[in-house]
């Protein structure tokens, strides 16, 4: 990754609602980071990023950037394989919002690839730097009530926003490649797993959700884990 004595030239892809409420005004003020392109097929989206950047490049194509050293993408989940690979292979290092990918597969090759290229690869699950979830897991780790045997994760709610008035993404399998598993699912497990010893295996998983649409609205789960002191946990957990 370039020093950070001279500032880091970045593109934007995807300036909707998560970019424009977080990413972009903080970018606004980090004085060793130029957002130097947004990248967005939304005009309107591109015209609200252009209030926090005017004097970054706009584009509704990936494929005008240049001169970046690294892209920050904030597109719905769908598209969250196609671009990623598409900004290693420029050898361009990648902040991505949550999730990787929509399946395993695709992450595994996203990985490989970035450790190929000598890139840094990061996914955004910022949850895990809130204070109360240091204060939990510094507890767990220091075990003053014995190792934790069981941690439930649920979370969610009805989504009722959109974009620029139109329809949501999350009503779009082809935008969001799933439904609450890879939205509130992405943070929830992982943290999950963040406040948990090291897991040495998953011995069981059992599984239910309402995918009839190919887009759960709920899902129930429940794992079986062993962490590397030994100790058996299960993680059960509901999102809607």
């Amino acid at each position: 990754m370039k020093s950070l004595n001279c500032a880091l030239k970045i593109a934007v892809i995807g300036c909707g609602n998560i970019a424009q409420a977080f990413h972009l005004p903080i970018l606004k003020y980090q004085n060793q980071v130029k957002v130097l392109w947004l990248v967005d097929t939304n005009s309107s989206n591109l015209k609200k990023a252009a209030l926090w950047h005017p004097s970054s490049n706009q584009t509704t194509s990936l494929k005008d950037i240049e001169g970046v050293d690294a892209v920050l993408i904030a597109t719905p989940p769908g598209f969250h394989y196609e671009h990623v690979k598409f900004a290693l292979n420029r050898g361009l290092h990648v902040f991505v919002e949550k999730p990787l990918a929509i399946n395993y597969k695709q992450a595994q090759e996203l990985v490989r690839l970035a450790r190929e290229k000598g890139l840094n690869l990061c996914v955004n699950l910022n949850r895990r730097f809130l204070p109360h979830i240091k204060i939990l897991r510094n507890l767990i780790a220091n075990k003053p009530f014995g190792p934790v045997k069981d941690i439930k994760v649920f979370d969610g709610g009805r989504w009722t926003d959109v974009s620029g008035g139109g329809i949501t993404y999350h009503s779009s399998s082809h935008l969001i490649g799933g439904g609450v598993l890879l939205e509130t699912g992405s943070h929830m497990l992982d943290l999950g797993f963040f406040l948990l010893p090291p897991i040495t295996s998953v011995n069981s998983v059992e599984y239910y959700d309402d995918s009839a649409t190919k887009i759960e609205a709920e899902c129930r789960f429940s794992l079986g884990l062993a962490t590397e002191d030994h100790t058996a946990v299960t993680l059960p957990g509901f999102f809607l």
